[in-house]
């Protein structure tokens, strides 16, 4: 890590950091932040402060006494940009050592010496931090020990200033001041000689959980496109399965037409049989009664032969008939066959 990160700030801004920097608050917990461990959030303490409603009264009450002597130029309302939130973190060399307050204490003073005691509104320790997260390039980096300082963004030329308080010379020459301090209090330098992020940690750590967040949707997203594929591929064999079905609907519909000409040519031949059964039999009354009347021919007298005759051509007439019935049903059955 570079030796400062500077965040810039509206009064809005500002108020919303209350939750991260009050102390009473941090102690009740419900943070964004999950790597805040509460069993050392007791660690944490202020400089120069009570509190952080103390820092925005001063930071409040140093922008209005400016404005008063050094009105600004344009009108921004709410986007005004009226104080910095600087983090420095301390080497773990220097807390291993057991020297990390006398690291904050020393840094602070600087920072007070750099801006100026009326423009310094606070600094908050904290200690319940420190863990592993990853930076932008995903390389695993130690969470230190760290201190939030509140400043006013003043420069004597343009007052409360947001631009002109953030210059590339400026940020040059306090991160040269505290690095210079670091190494004669400490004997280790403070800078590392990386480029500054201008980004907080708990903004690095969000960004790493982001990440993370990004990556587990990229593998659901290759799940879902995997199930995607599989969905079409099921959808095709369906599309292929009804295709086939729909051509083989005519020989089904042929076979089921064949199925109904058998139901009926079996009941045809059933019909036909029976009524076989009652011609053969009647047939065989009919021949009885022939033979019946030809005995009687001989025994009735002369007068009545013509009434016998007659009654046996009828019969003769009927069976005649009959046998042209059947071989009718039979050219009907073998038609039904076929």
């Amino acid at each position: 890590m570079a030796s400062a990160n500077w965040m810039k700030a509206t009064r809005q801004g500002a108020g919303a950091m209350k939750k991260h920097l009050n102390q009473e608050d941090r102690v009740k917990g419900g943070h964004a932040n999950k790597d805040i461990n509460p069993e050392l959030t007791h660690l944490n303490y202020t400089l120069d402060c009570k509190d952080y409603m103390e820092t925005l009264r001063r930071l409040t009450a140093r922008t209005k006494a400016v404005d008063k002597l050094q009105p600004p130029k344009r009108n921004f309302g709410q986007r005004r940009i009226t104080s910095c939130f600087i983090e420095l973190p301390c080497p773990d060399v220097i807390r291993q050592q057991g020297r990390s307050d006398d690291f904050f204490v020393k840094m602070y003073q600087q920072l007070q010496d750099f801006f100026g005691k009326e423009n310094v509104h606070g600094g908050y320790v904290h200690k319940d931090e420190v863990h592993i997260y990853y930076d932008k390039d995903d390389t695993p980096v130690l969470s230190l020990e760290h201190m939030h300082v509140v400043v006013s963004t003043y420069t004597p030329e343009k007052g409360i200033n947001g631009k002109a308080f953030e210059t590339k010379a400026r940020l040059s020459a306090l991160n040269k001041a505290l690095d210079q301090t670091c190494l004669r209090e400490f004997g280790v330098p403070l800078n590392t000689g990386e480029t500054p992020q201008h980004k907080t940690v708990e903004r690095l750590k969000e960004e790493t959980e982001l990440r993370q967040v990004a990556s587990e949707l990229r593998h659901e997203i290759q799940q879902l496109a995997a199930q995607a594929d599989t969905l079409r591929h099921t959808v095709a064999q369906l599309q292929a399965a009804e295709k086939e079905a729909a051509s083989s609907r005519p020989s089904l519909a042929m076979h089921m037409k064949a199925i109904a000409a058998e139901q009926k040519v079996q009941e045809l031949t059933a019909a036909l049989t029976k009524e076989r059964r009652r011609s053969a039999k009647m047939e065989a009354d009919a021949g009885e009664l022939d033979h019946t009347l030809e005995d009687l021919r001989h025994f009735i007298p002369e007068g009545l032969r013509p009434l016998v005759d007659k009654a046996r051509a009828i019969l003769a007439t009927w069976l005649h008939r009959s046998d042209r019935g059947k071989d009718q049903n039979r050219e009907q059955t073998r038609q039904w066959s076929r």
